[in-house]
């Protein structure tokens, strides 16, 4: 499998990318090609690959919260951004990456802390510099500083890692466990401000060294020096003369093959960012949706390829019926394809990101009206695990009926449930497409929600 990697660097006078062409095969890559180039000139060289993509950002947002038991990531999401609000800027839209801390244990309830990553929406709709074909073709999209964790995860998985990265406009720390993401800092410097270039790595590095490990408490096992600080000896020094940590410098080995020791440290970033996990994607839901949609589609192509090797080894004269089934998957891809290139780019914000593979059966058996009915109300669908979630079509009116009980450990998390159904049903009602019946009830005593809404076609 071939894929395109790149780092857009904003810092400096002028935006650059790096990037690279990778051939994957089992646990290791080979270096195909590599660029530094300018950001327009990425969409052609990387064509129909599999795209991961980062980008330099200074203000990050990185806490932990605590969040009761949800299944679906929209019901997260909501609970996360209400918990870190005084964080975030009025009328500005972000992202969200999360992981769940495995150090700790969840409470009698089920209440568990996460790791909480936040970013401007418009990092990624706007400063990345994306065209619509980039966007639909995002395999992942983060930040430089999470994309150093891909090494430090795959050389020393075990062990608290302090990675210090340079290039020529910036100095990154990263400190992870694992593929757990603890801390991340990223500055900007200049060689122009004082006389010795290992001065300025050392008071950035130290600095937050000292930081780390005294204000939050975080214990190093192992310093990880890369990119322009890889040959820096009298830093290496330094560093050790004043923490006594272990150091290590990275080099591709076997992992990356047909890259040179320099290649590994000017591209360092672009290549960690294949062994990043998903966890830190922040690729907008809709594109998400939309990289769903061309998956399924391909796979409903393979099943039709598969389906006329089988039935020409089974018998050869079955060619009428292999036909048949050829047009039939044909024309279901087209379906897909169709409802896809007519409804992604409908959802603009946060709250329109509301589609459920789970459910594409039920709606591709009633067919468009029951895909239309599906693009109101998966909002409403994602809002917890329902028992039952069921379309129906009656002769001409496509129905939809949701029931089943929500346990809830507060009375805040089923009043806010409660709020967030009723938002759901005001926005489906004011559609004037629709009329719903909700006949919930919440008990405030045993903190049990028992939905029960009923969605039908025709107007209040």
């Amino acid at each position: 499998m071939k894929l395109f990697s790149a780092e857009l660097l904003t810092a400096g006078d002028q935006k650059t990318t790096k990037a690279v062409i990778l051939e994957k095969k089992r646990s290791s890559y080979t270096l195909l090609q590599h660029y530094i180039t300018e950001p327009e000139n990425l969409k052609s060289l990387s064509g129909e690959l599999n795209y991961y993509f980062c980008i330099d950002y200074y203000d990050t947002i990185i806490e932990t919260v605590e969040i009761p038991p949800v299944k679906d990531s929209k019901t997260f999401r909501l609970l996360a951004k209400n918990k870190l609000k005084e964080h975030l800027e009025e009328d500005v839209s972000y992202l969200i990456a999360y992981k769940k801390d495995e150090d700790v244990k969840p409470d009698k309830a089920g209440s568990a802390l996460h790791n909480v990553y936040m970013v401007p929406e418009s990092l990624f709709e706007k400063d990345a510099g994306l065209v619509d074909h980039q966007k639909l073709n995002m395999d992942m999209f983060t930040l430089s500083d999470f994309a150093l964790c891909g090494i430090s995860d795959y050389f020393f998985p075990d062990e608290v890692v302090f990675h210090s990265f340079a290039d020529e406009t910036k100095v990154i720390v990263t400190v992870s466990k694992g593929k757990k993401i603890i801390y991340t800092r990223e500055m900007e410097y200049n060689t122009s401000e004082v006389s010795s270039i290992e001065s300025i790595f050392y008071e950035s590095i130290n600095l937050t060294y000292m930081f780390v490990t005294k204000n939050q408490h975080i214990s190093i096992d192992r310093m990880i020096l890369s990119g322009q600080l890889a040959d820096k000896s009298e830093l290496s020094q330094m560093l050790f003369d004043f923490n006594k940590k272990t150091q290590s410098v990275v080099i591709p080995g076997s992992l990356f093959k047909d890259c040179s020791n320099q290649q590994f440290r000017d591209f360092m970033i672009p290549l960690s960012l294949c062994l990043l996990e998903d966890t830190y994607d922040f690729t907008p839901e809709k594109y998400k949706v939309a990289r769903g949609f061309n998956i399924l589609k391909t796979a409903v192509n393979s099943i039709a390829i598969v389906a006329t090797l089988i039935l020409l080894l089974l018998n050869m004269s079955a060619f009428e019926e292999l036909s048949f089934a050829k047009e039939k998957a044909r024309g279901q891809n087209n379906v897909i394809k169709m409802k896809l290139d007519r409804n992604v780019h409908n959802f603009k914000d946060s709250g329109e990101r509301r589609y459920n593979f789970y459910y594409i059966k039920q709606v591709q058996k009633y067919g468009d009206d029951a895909f239309d009915l599906y693009k109101e109300t998966a909002g409403l669908i994602n809002t917890a695990d329902y028992k039952s979630v069921k379309f129906e079509k009656d002769k001409d009116k496509v129905s939809l009926k949701v029931f089943g009980d929500v346990k809830f450990t507060s009375f805040k998390g089923i009043d806010d449930h409660r709020q967030m159904i009723e938002r759901e049903v005001s926005q489906i009602e004011n559609n004037g497409k629709y009329k719903v019946k909700n006949t919930s009830r919440y008990n405030s005593d045993t903190l049990v929600a028992s939905i029960n809404l009923s969605i039908e076609s025709g107007k209040k």
